[in-house]
């Protein structure tokens, strides 16, 4: 996926639909459940969202809704476009990315987007908004009108996808669909890596018993701090 330039979107720029393109857009390709687990658990207090998803009946990426009734904030624009939107057999989810997890989601782009979902698909499907990345504040949210809307972070992403790529090469025995689930793993980890994301473990949570550090001296490793 990182390889294709044919959509506008996807820009050398690294740009935020870019890194969409070769993160999410890459791990679509797992087994549905697969997929929504990793989602799922990349998202702040997410003990009430299903844990089964279904299928993927649908995915679209940068999708523009034209039915604006009913939408209180409208630009120029004479649609509105989410960044993803998926349709699972048990529910609809909307993701709209940030490109860094510091700032950029707004309640208002939230609002917009869910009326224009409501516009475009009346038949009532349960709705799940992720707002990935952008969240100054990842506590909850207490309005009534967002309480379908749920937080998540890059790193909690990254994580989630390394751990689930360890998980697979811990296995003893691999199938076919082992090694395809890791390749989609791994790829997805080296889209993350061009923007300089990677998954670091701290020496402060390494198992003391399953790590050793050989030191070439009797240099203490509170010393080798200090050098």
């Amino acid at each position: 996926m990182k390889h294709s330039f044919s959509k506008v979107k996807t820009d050398r720029n690294y740009n935020e639909d870019f890194k969409t393109y070769i993160t999410i857009g890459v791990l679509q390709y797992l087994p549905a459940q697969i997929f929504w687990n990793i989602l799922r658990a990349s998202v702040i207090d997410n003990h009430s969202l299903p844990k089964s998803s279904g299928e993927i009946e649908q995915i679209d990426f940068w999708p523009k809704w034209y039915k604006l009734q009913n939408i209180k904030v409208v630009t120029n624009k004479k649609y509105i476009e989410p960044d993803i939107f998926i349709r699972f057999e048990k529910f609809d989810c909307i993701i709209e990315v940030k490109k860094t997890d510091a700032i950029g989601q707004y309640e208002t782009q939230w609002e917009s987007q869910t009326q224009a979902y409501k516009n475009e698909y009346p038949e009532g499907k349960p709705l799940i908004y992720i707002a990935l990345g952008g969240n100054p504040s990842l506590d909850a949210l207490s309005l009534d009108k967002f309480k379908h809307v749920y937080k998540s972070t890059w790193l909690r992403l990254l994580r989630e996808v390394d751990k689930a790529l360890q998980e697979r090469i811990s296995f003893s025995f691999k199938s076919e669909e082992t090694y395809q689930e890791s390749r989609i793993l791994k790829s997805t980890l080296d889209g993350f890596a061009c923007y300089n994301e990677y998954v670091i473990e701290f020496m402060e949570t390494m198992d003391l018993y399953k790590h050793s550090i050989k030191l070439p001296t009797k240099k203490t490793l509170t010393q080798l701090w200090k050098i």
